[in-house]
């Protein structure tokens, strides 16, 4: 996934991962992967549906919490 760089600029990015990690979410950044930190990868393997809903409530969090700053 990439976030939109019309709505995140590199501050916004920053902005993301460091909110990611206040609410304790693991994402892998692109940079793992060969492209730049507005790019991750969501990897939920087997968990159960409700805290792949609630890891996904928070990442929402996390994006407006970047793109209000």
């Amino acid at each position: 996934m990439r976030l939109n760089p019309r709505l995140f600029d590199g501050g916004a990015v920053a902005t993301f991962w460091q909110a990611l990690a206040d609410y304790d979410v693991l994402l892998r950044p692109g940079s793992l992967f060969g492209e730049d930190d507005s790019y991750f990868r969501l990897g939920f393997g087997y968990l159960p549906v409700e805290r792949l809903l609630e890891g996904l409530a928070l990442i929402s969090r996390a994006l407006d919490h970047a793109e209000s700053h």
